[in-house]
């Protein structure tokens, strides 16, 4: 390993989603339960807003406080002290992780340009109940231990993939390696080096570790592409046509679909969460800006949408306005932030253009 490796470092600030939390139990682990409503759930966890009206474009170029990670001490009942805050389940069905997991987060600081992380327990006992923890590398605590959770999906753009061609014998060697390396060091090669997978190697960075455990685990490295100077990146990891992608943090959007046009417009608009939302949308379209930044008081209509369905809603034609506008809020007693999913270039043929912002809502005042 070239010794003039250069050690980088993730600087960031905090930027977390304000989130509802009551615990309920599942056979897998507990879970919490969001409702856009009940402000009686949020005692759990107040977490600070630093922005109002960022859309979701801003979140690429944003740092975060990975309070996420752990140590690499391993417990069987990971104590209080190990958590900086608790893990929060409810919006998101992780029902369907499973150890051997990778995750492949958009938003990160660091040389790699994103980051990724390896499901190591989807059951792990805790101070706080049942949580699903994870192996990775960060420069701020080389390798260690951390956890998935609804926050980190959702504000490190994480997606959550499986390596479908590893069976579970591989998949535990896979783990098994990467527990071997906790506490060794992080390290970005600077060089043109071919990537690392030797067990008594002193550092890794993460997307490296993950392919060096799967090369343990399946005598091969998992099949993905390289830099030009041959680094395996994050992204890499996700691409591959070996992967196939469980969770996506825009499932936390509403989605919408063109039924019919006409004087009015029907849409059916789906809630993908595991939970119930309060859908809002306006009856009538309006322009671009006001549905992006929510300016919207007037033909404000209100609908209950249950957990993974679908409703049918009408919005008029209004003059010279061409935007549908549909959005739903996550609420705690101090922060509401609404989640905006709206349209323009509506076509008869039933495309149009989509795209997504999120504001957040001072309730104090």
């Amino acid at each position: 390993m070239n010794a003039s490796k250069k050690k980088f470092k993730i600087m960031g600030t905090l930027f977390v989603m304000a989130i509802a939390v009551a615990m309920a139990t599942s056979a897998a682990y507990p879970a919490t339960v969001i409702s856009a409503n009940a402000e009686s759930a949020m005692s759990e966890a107040a977490f600070a807003e630093t922005a109002n009206n960022v859309g979701i474009e801003v979140l690429a170029d944003t740092s975060f406080n990975r309070d996420h990670l752990l140590s690499g001490h391993s417990y069987d009942t990971t104590p209080l002290s190990e958590f900086a805050r608790r893990p929060v389940y409810g919006a998101y069905d992780l029902s369907q992780i499973r150890v051997g997991d990778i995750i492949y987060e958009e938003v990160d600081n660091s040389p790699e340009g994103g980051h990724a992380a390896i499901v190591s327990d989807i059951s792990h006992d805790s101070y706080y109940g049942k949580y699903i923890q994870t192996i990775e590398v960060t420069p701020e605590k080389g390798v260690t231990y951390g956890f998935l959770d609804d926050i980190r999906i959702y504000e490190f753009k994480a997606n959550i993939c499986y390596l479908y061609s590893s069976n579970s014998a591989q998949i535990a060697t896979a783990i098994d390696f990467c527990k071997s390396q906790l506490g060794k060091g992080y390290w970005y090669d600077t060089d043109n080096s071919p990537i690392d997978d030797d067990v008594n190697q002193p550092d890794w960075y993460s997307s490296e570790l993950i392919h060096a455990g799967y090369k343990a685990g399946m005598g091969r490295g998992i099949m993905a592409g390289t830099t030009d100077d041959n680094h395996m990146l994050p992204h890499h990891l996700f691409d591959t046509w070996e992967t196939e992608t469980r969770i996506s943090e825009g499932d936390m959007f509403l989605d919408i679909a063109i039924v019919t046009s006409g004087d009015k417009w029907t849409f059916t608009v789906t809630n993908r969460l595991e939970c119930d939302v309060l859908l809002v949308y306006n009856s009538k379209l309006c322009f671009e800006n006001d549905a992006k930044n929510w300016n919207l008081k007037d033909d404000v209509v209100e609908v209950t949408l249950n957990k993974r369905s679908s409703v049918t809603v009408r919005v008029k034609t209004n003059v010279f306005a061409t935007t549908a506008a549909f959005s739903w809020v996550l609420a705690n007693s101090k922060v509401n932030r609404r989640f905006i999913t709206y349209a323009y270039n509506l076509s008869k043929n039933g495309s149009m253009t989509v795209k997504q912002s999120f504001i957040g809502i001072n309730t104090n005042g």
